[in-house]
């Protein structure tokens, strides 16, 4: 078997602690921790937005520092820096201490344990069947979304947070730690291989033109493409994270109970598998901008199930078209990367992008606690978010043709 197969394993594993433990299993922790320190769903939605400020900041630097050093390092590191955070977070004794935490450690742990490097060192590995590979990396957070709520949430019941919080830590690192240390592998040439396995010339032969020249960030920066897919991406991510950030607390009013509502956030993610897997095969297949603008039209419908979902069955409903669609944002971005940039600048591109929808992220989530805290509804915010998708998906059609892959 291909050694890039393994990496995509190891991807998957990372992605799924990474985004499990920080992004799906904030909406469990925000009650338990809300309600000891007293602070509002605003005060609590800092936290989740401050951790993405810093790793969008952050993800430029890290962007160029994947492209060129070892990818086994950052990653292990990324592992220590997750469940070091965990651990500290389980002394704190206010909440502007747990949005500390997750400014400090959780947000550089999400650069390096996830897409920014799993997906470059992906890109590297894979050419002809970078779309699929892709596609099963995105895996990773799906599942870490099915397991890790819940799997905190049980922790939370059975003792409590600060004991769940360190239990979690060790669990990071038994997961992350040896797995990176031991399997990954820069690039192909590193084994003597070439992308997707292909047989040929030795790697060190192989012909490299002008385009395969790492690009300026000026030189980025200059170009429409990158502004219109970098929005437009950015409006579908910071959806899905201040929606799933919420989503819990939202049940919960909505009368379910914290179990259930834990549940929710497992049905957006085993619906997100199926849709990394179905969007990364299309990727390899179809234009683009057409597979993303199917996961614009699926959030949109979301929004609408959640906006006028007065039964348990419709909101249910509404995570499985949520996940569908969330699914399909990473292989589809990665897939546009690789086609318009080229593997070259493929890490250093991301982290530009992660920066430049910093404000859309920042936003996102303290909207959504902000009208909750003033109208004890989130039913106007999903209405604002309808508005700020129609408007994502006129990006999308403003993308230009997409022409063959960079080298």
């Amino acid at each position: 078997m291909f050694y890039g197969w393994w990496l995509v394993l190891v991807g998957v594993i990372t992605q799924a602690v990474v985004n499990g433990t920080v992004n799906y299993a904030y909406s469990v922790i925000v009650l338990p921790v809300g309600q000891e320190f007293h602070a509002s769903r605003m005060a609590m939605m800092w936290a989740i937005t401050c951790c993405m400020l810093v790793s969008s900041v952050a993800s430029p630097w890290l962007g160029s520092v994947a492209d060129r050093r070892s990818m086994r390092v950052l990653m292990a590191s990324g592992g220590v820096w997750l469940a070091t955070g965990f651990g500290v977070m389980s002394v704190t004794s206010a909440v502007w201490q747990v949005v500390l935490c997750y400014a400090v450690f959780m947000s550089i742990s999400l650069s390096l344990l996830g897409p920014l490097t799993a997906s470059t060192l992906i890109a590297r590995w894979f050419s002809r069947r970078r779309g699929l590979a892709l596609g099963m990396l995105a895996l990773g957070p799906s599942f870490g979304g099915l397991l890790f709520p819940l799997f905190l949430q049980h922790l939370i019941s059975t003792f409590e947070w600060r004991v769940a919080c360190r239990l979690l830590a060790l669990c990071i690192l038994a997961l992350t730690v040896p797995l990176t240390w031991l399997l990954v592998v820069n690039r192909p040439a590193d084994r003597g291989l070439h992308p997707d396995g292909a047989v040929g010339e030795p790697p060190t032969t192989v012909a490299a033109g002008p385009a395969a020249a790492p690009l300026s960030t000026a030189a980025v920066l200059r170009r429409r493409d990158f502004w219109l897919i970098a929005f437009a991406v950015g409006v579908l991510i910071a959806i899905y994270s201040a929606l799933t950030n919420n989503l819990a607390p939202y049940a919960v009013g909505e009368g379910l109970t914290r179990a259930e509502a834990a549940a929710l956030l497992s049905i957006v993610a085993v619906a997100g598998m199926t849709g990394k897997l179905l969007f990364g095969l299309v990727a390899d297949r179809v234009d683009l901008r057409w597979a993303m603008t199917g996961g614009v039209v699926l959030v949109c419908a979301a929004l609408l199930m959640f906006r006028t979902g007065q039964s348990a069955w419709l909101v249910r409903v509404g995570c499985a078209t949520l996940g569908l669609a969330a699914g399909g944002i990473l292989p589809v971005w990665g897939a546009m990367l690789g086609k318009i940039f080229g593997p070259a600048n493929y890490g250093h591109v991301m982290g530009l992008m992660t920066m430049v929808y910093t404000p859309l992220l920042l936003i996102s989530s303290p909207l959504a606690g902000r009208v909750f805290d003033l109208t004890g509804s989130y039913r106007s915010v999903f209405e604002i978010f309808f508005a700020v998708l129609v408007f994502a998906g006129v990006l999308v059609t403003r993308i230009p043709p997409l022409g063959d892959e960079v080298r």
